[in-house]
């Protein structure tokens, strides 16, 4: 059997008489230097991983974005209460080894019905587990039966979900593909190259930023370049070095781009950082993010004294301001 050749041709034109011709696309010094400062972070050897279309996957994840970005709501007890269905959320995903992307998914699905639709605040626990439920089916190899969410909702009832569930699918338009942030912090943190501290770090954050009203005002891509950015002045880098070229080329952003998500991501962590490790005596009961990665298997992450100091450092040089006025 003939052997057929594995290279591939740069690019393809066309001739006059309708056939193809192959040629070798010059690339000026640039365009090399510029290479080569970018390390290729997509493995196309591995069949299993699909390198070949993780740019367009990533493109495509971009674009769908937007969809996700609501108004910024007045802070009333519904907001109060949103936090608390989202801890509620938090505790469930851990309890039940749910994967993370489930609870980030299920968190949109839950901002997203209480944009389209008036939700009694009587009726928010339903709607978080019905959210769970939804996410799951997309995310999970097995989705949480209703019967779970009933009996840890008193109140919840089946015709209840089925309700809710059927306001959410007509509110998406069937379109249920969530690019949540954990999507693009993951990519993020292959090009910076993270390890398992750093991994947890953006994890963290991550989970906890969810709680606050103001996390849907932005695009996912922009908090997760602020999450891996914060993370990376956490672990020594510089304001230059914080952000470099392969940064901005896998991204897409600049650190202009997603500065106005930092300041949000800084200011909503210190609120739970600044009694958590400055006053742990004085402090209220910690929420469930906080309290998950105090825990020793995940390197008790959440209680690095050394997190709040960077958070004000970040903060400070974000709006310009002397450190001391933090």
């Amino acid at each position: 059997m003939n052997t057929i050749s594995q290279a591939v041709p740069l690019c393809i034109r066309p001739n006059s008489k309708g056939s193809t011709d192959v040629f070798q696309k010059q690339i000026s010094q640039e365009e090399m230097e510029w290479e080569e400062a970018v390390p290729d972070i997509d493995d196309c050897t591995d069949p299993d991983y699909c390198g070949e279309y993780s740019k367009d996957i990533f493109k495509n994840e971009v674009k769908r974005e937007v969809k996700w970005v609501f108004p910024m709501r007045p802070i009333d007890k519904k907001a109060r209460f949103r936090m608390n269905c989202v801890d509620w959320l938090t505790e469930v995903c851990h309890t039940w080894n749910l994967a993370t992307d489930t609870l980030f998914a299920a968190v949109l699905f839950f901002d997203k019905i209480m944009r389209i639709e008036q939700v009694d605040i009587s009726d928010m626990q339903s709607v978080a587990g019905t959210c769970l439920i939804v996410a799951s089916k997309m995310e999970e190899v097995q989705s949480v039966p209703l019967s779970d969410i009933t009996h840890l909702s008193p109140d919840t009832t089946i015709d209840m979900i089925r309700k809710f569930e059927k306001i959410l699918l007509e509110g998406l338009e069937y379109d249920m593909v969530t690019p949540h942030i954990m999507l693009f912090v993951r990519r993020y943190n292959k090009v910076k190259g993270f390890g398992l501290k750093g991994h947890l770090l953006t994890k963290y954050l991550s989970t906890l930023i969810i709680r606050f009203q103001g996390y849907t005002t932005f695009k996912q891509s922009h908090l997760a370049a602020g999450i891996s950015y914060i993370v990376s002045r956490i672990n020594g880098a510089t304001e230059s070095g914080a952000w470099r070229r392969p940064d901005e080329f896998y991204s897409g952003l600049t650190l202009e781009d997603f500065k106005p998500a930092i300041c949000f991501i800084c200011d909503a962590l210190s609120t739970v950082h600044r009694y958590m490790i400055v006053y742990p005596d004085r402090a209220q009961r910690p929420p469930t993010a906080y309290r998950i990665y105090a825990l020793n298997k995940n390197l008790r992450i959440s209680t690095n004294g050394q997190l709040r100091t960077s958070l004000m450092d970040t903060y400070a040089f974000m709006n310009n301001i002397p450190l001391e006025a933090c």
